[in-house]
C-alpha cells in the first residue's frame, strides 16, 4: 500500500516455502492508524520508517523488529525519535532495546522477557532516564497539566513476574513546575526523590513541594504495593499557607478564586477506600466565590419544551444537560474523610445567592467546622461561622444596595453543604427626610420644614431560616435623638410612626422598597409629594458656586510670588432650624514651598459666609474655625517618593457637622506611557522615552561613548538611583 511517499509492503524475502517473511514501513505516517480510532483530533503522529521479519514461520516462529519514529507527537506535544529493536534469537526469549532521544529527552529500555506458560512469564529490564522533559508530557496528560518546565531523572530496575513485578530504584525531579489545569496553580518541584523500593511500593521521605510563592507542602510515609494497581497507604501531608487554588470564572463557573491553606492531614486505607483525618486552615489571603448550584438557573420549567441534541456527540450533550450540583455528593465511592477545618476571620469568602440577578454575600469571620465524606460519596459539613464583618449585595435590574453585616451574624451547617442556617442582620443605610413618612399622621409636616431634613435611616435586612431559601424581614430603625442635629420633639415623632410601620408589615414593606428603589419614603397617596424643596434655584445655587471656585482660583494664581492661593465654595441646605437655610461656605488655602522646594506647607480655613455659625455637637472637636494644615516633603528630588502628614477639618453635613481627620502617608509616584514601563528600572524606562520622542521628531538619537566615564555610580552599580538629578537634567 502507496500514497504519495509513504509505503506499507508485505513480502517474502525469496520464493522458498520457509522464507522470511518482511513488514517494511517507509516514510509511514502514524496518523494514517490514529485516524481509524479518533477521526475528530489528531492524537498521535510521527513518521515511522524500518522492518519487522518473521524467521522460520513453518517451525518455530522469531522474528526481529527495528523500528524508528521520527518526531513522535502527543496531541500536538512532540517527544522525540523512537527506536525499538525487538529480537526473538532464542524461543520464548525477547530481548528489547527501546530507546527516545530528542527534544531534550534521552530514555532507553533494554533487558529481557521471558514468556513461559501459565502466567509463569517473567523479565529482567532496565529503564535509564537520563532526561525526560516535562514539556513533552503535556500532550500525554490529555490536558491535566500545562507550562510544564524541568525534567525527570532516574534508574529504575524491574524484575519478576509482570503481575506482581519488584521494581527498586528512584525517580528524580529536576527543576520542575508544572500549572495544574484544574486548579489554575502553578507547583514546583526540584531534587525530590521518588524511591521504589523492592517487593514493598513507593516511598516519600520529605518530598516537598513548591508554590509560586515558595510555600511548601511535604509528603513523608509509603504507598504499600505489590503490583502498582493496588496499594496500601501510610502517608503523611504537612503544609503552611500553601496556595491549592488559583482559578477565575472561566475556568469553573461553581467554585474559583485563590485558596490558602495550613494542613496536618494523615491519609491510611486503600486505592478504592482510602481514609483521610486531619486538620485544615483557611488562611487570611483566601478569597473564594462558590455559587449556590441551582436546577436550570434563569430557566422555568415547562412542559414540551423542545431540546436540541447533537447525536454524533450525546456524551457531549449529557453534561451539558446534568445539574450543576455537585456539592452534595462526589462520583467517588468507597473513602472516607473527616477533616477538622478553621477559617481565618481576614479570609473572604464569596457566596452567589442567584447568578442571574448578581446577589451575593461577601462574609468575613472565623469558623470551626468538620468536613467530610462518607463511603456513599455523601458530603457533610457541620459547625457555625461567626461573621465579623461582610455585606450582601442585592441587585434589581439597574439598581445596586449594599447592606453591611453586622458582627454577630452567623451561618451553621447541619449536614449538607448546602443544608445550612443562617442568622444574617444586614443594614442598609438611606439618608432621606422624614416628611412623606409622617405628613399624613402629622399635619404640620408639610410646613414645619425640620420634616425635611435629611436624616440616616437605616433599613436592617435580617435572613433566617435555609440557606437554599432563607426568609427575609425588614425593619427601619433611625438613630438616636442624642446622634442627629434635629429637635427631640421630631424624632420622637418619627420614631412613633416606625413603630406604627413595624405593627402593619405590608406598610413597613412597602416602605422598605421605597427605601431601596426610590431612596425615598412614599405617603399614603404616592401622587401626593411634600418634597419639592429642590429647585431649580437650588440647582443654580449649587452650579454657580463651582462656577465661583474655578474663578477665584484663576484671578489668585500668581498674585503672590512664591505663595499659592486656592479657594473652594460649597452651597448646601439646611433645616434643622425649623426654615430652610442656604448655607454657603469659602475655604480659603494658602501654601508655601521652602527647602528648595522640598517642603510644601499648606493652611487654610472655612469662613461661613450664609448660614450661620455651626457648632460641632457629636463630639468629633471640629468646628468652622479650626484650620486645616498639609505638610509634604519630598524625599526625592523629582517627587517619586513623599511623606504627607495632615490635619483636615470637613464639614459633614448638619447630621455630623464638622469632623477632624488627621493622618501620615507616604506616596509613590511613577510616570509611564506603557503599563510594562511601571516594572522597569528608571534609566531603563527614560533611555526608551527618548527614543520614542526622537522618533516623533525625526532625531536621531546620539550614539553612547565607547567608554563612558567611571565617575556615573548607575553604570557601575545598576541598582543605584540617584534621586538627586532631575530627570530633565538628563534630557
Amino acid at each position: 500500500m502507496s500514497k504519495n511517499n509513504q509505503l506499507l509492503s508485505i513480502n517474502s524475502r525469496d520464493n522458498s516455502a520457509n522464507s522470511p517473511l518482511e513488514i517494511l514501513f517507509e516514510k509511514f505516517r502514524l496518523s494514517t492508524l490514529t485516524g481509524f480510532v479518533q477521526v475528530d483530533s489528531l492524537f498521535a503522529d510521527g513518521t515511522l520508517n524500518g522492518n519487522i521479519v518473521l524467521n522460520d514461520i513453518t517451525k518455530q516462529l522469531n522474528f526481529t523488529t527495528d523500528l524508528t519514529i521520527s518526531n513522535l507527537a502527543v496531541e500536538g506535544d512532540t517527544i522525540g525519535d523512537i527506536n525499538a529493536k525487538i529480537s526473538n534469537p532464542k524461543s520464548n526469549i525477547f530481548v528489547t532495546d527501546v530507546s527516545i532521544k530528542g527534544r531534550g529527552n534521552d530514555l532507553a529500555l533494554t533487558g529481557n522477557y521471558f514468556l513461559k506458560p501459565e502466567d509463569k512469564s517473567t523479565m529482567d529490564f532496565n529503564l535509564a532516564i537520563k532526561s525526560l522533559q516535562w514539556s513533552t508530557l503535556e500532550g500525554i496528560s490529555l490536558g491535566a497539566i500545562r507550562n510544564g518546565k524541568g525534567y525527570l531523572s532516574g534508574n529504575v530496575k524491574i524484575g519478576n513476574k509482570p503481575t506482581s513485578p519488584d521494581i527498586a530504584g528512584q525517580l528524580g525531579f529536576n527543576e520542575t513546575s508544572m500549572v495544574i489545569t484544574m486548579l489554575n496553580s502553578e507547583f514546583k518541584i526540584d531534587n525530590e526523590q521518588i524511591i521504589a523500593v523492592e517487593n514493598k511500593g513507593l516511598r516519600f521521605n520529605s518530598f516537598t513541594i513548591r508554590d509560586s510563592s515558595e510555600n511548601r507542602l511535604t509528603i513523608n510515609g509509603i504507598a504499600n504495593t505489590t503490583n502498582y494497581l493496588n496499594y496500601n497507604f501510610d502517608l503523611s501531608l504537612q503544609a503552611k499557607n500553601f496556595r491549592a487554588l488559583n482559578t477565575s470564572k472561566k475556568n469553573n463557573d461553581l467554585y474559583y478564586g485563590q485558596v490558602y491553606f495550613d494542613t496536618n492531614v494523615k491519609i491510611t486505607g486503600t486505592e478504592s477506600a482510602p481514609v483521610v483525618d486531619g486538620t485544615l486552615r483557611i488562611n487570611e489571603l483566601t478569597r473564594l466565590t462558590a455559587v449556590i448550584p441551582q436546577e436550570q438557573p434563569g430557566v422555568v420549567e415547562r412542559d414540551g419544551i423542545v431540546v436540541f441534541v447533537d447525536k454524533d456527540a450525546p456524551l457531549n450533550d449529557a453534561l451539558f444537560l446534568t445539574q450543576k450540583d455537585k456539592l452534595t455528593k462526589t462520583n467517588i465511592l468507597g473513602m472516607e474523610v473527616s477533616v477538622n477545618i478553621e477559617i481565618d476571620k481576614k479570609a473572604i469568602l464569596n457566596l452567589i445567592i442567584d447568578e442571574g440577578n448578581g446577589d451575593f454575600l461577601r462574609l468575613q469571620g472565623e469558623a470551626v467546622l468538620n468536613g467530610g465524606v462518607d463511603k456513599s460519596g455523601k458530603i457533610t459539613l457541620t459547625g457555625s461561622y461567626e461573621l465579623e464583618e461582610g455585606a450582601y449585595e442585592m441587585s434589581f435590574n439597574f439598581l445596586h444596595r449594599r447592606f453591611d453585616i453586622q458582627k454577630g451574624s452567623k451561618i451553621t451547617w447541619i449536614g449538607e453543604p448546602t443544608n445550612a442556617v443562617v442568622d444574617i442582620t444586614a443594614v442598609y443605610v438611606a439618608n432621606t427626610s422624614a416628611v412623606e413618612l409622617v405628613q399624613d399622621q402629622i399635619s404640620a409636616a408639610k410646613t414645619d420644614l425640620r420634616y425635611h431634613q435629611k436624616l440616616p435611616f437605616s433599613v436592617y435586612l435580617n435572613m433566617d431560616g435555609s440557606l437554599m431559601q432563607p426568609v427575609l424581614t425588614f425593619d427601619i430603625v433611625l438613630p438616636e435623638a442624642s446622634t442627629l442635629r434635629i429637635d427631640n420633639q421630631i424624632a420622637g415623632q418619627v420614631e412613633m410612626r416606625l413603630n406604627q410601620l413595624k405593627a402593619e408589615p405590608s406598610e413597613l414593606n412597602k416602605q422598605v422598597f421605597a427605601l431601596l428603589l426610590l431612596n425615598r419614603f412614599i405617603s399614603e397617596n404616592p401622587f401626593q409629594s411634600a418634597e419639592g424643596i429642590l429647585n431649580a434655584g437650588t440647582l443654580a445655587r449649587q452650579s454657580v458656586s463651582k462656577m465661583l471656585t474655578e474663578q477665584l482660583n484663576n484671578l489668585a494664581s500668581g498674585l503672590i510670588e512664591g505663595v499659592d492661593l486656592n479657594f473652594d465654595i460649597v452651597s448646601s441646605e439646611d433645616y434643622t432650624s425649623g426654615s430652610l437655610q442656604n448655607k454657603t461656605d469659602l475655604n480659603v488655602g494658602l501654601s508655601k514651598r521652602l527647602l528648595n522646594d522640598r517642603l510644601n506647607v499648606s493652611i487654610g480655613t472655612n469662613f461661613e459666609l450664609e448660614g450661620g455659625r455651626q457648632s460641632n455637637e457629636t463630639g468629633t472637636g471640629g468646628s468652622s474655625a479650626s484650620p486645616n494644615l498639609n505638610i509634604e516633603y519630598l524625599l526625592s528630588q523629582d517627587g517619586t517618593y513623599l511623606l504627607r502628614a495632615y490635619r483636615r477639618n470637613q464639614y459633614e453635613g448638619v447630621i455630623y457637622g464638622y469632623v477632624i481627620e488627621t493622618g501620615i502617608g507616604f506616596v509613590l509616584s511613577v510616570d509611564y506611557d506603557q503599563f510594562k514601563e511601571i516594572f522597569e528600572r528608571r534609566k531603563i524606562r527614560r533611555k526608551a522615552t527618548k527614543e520614542r520622542k526622537a522618533v516623533d521628531q525625526n532625531i536621531v538619537p546620539p550614539e553612547k561613548p565607547a567608554n563612558p566615564p567611571m565617575n556615573q555610580k548607575e553604570d557601575l552599580d545598576p541598582a543605584f538611583i540617584d534621586t538627586s538629578r532631575k530627570p530633565e537634567d538628563e534630557e
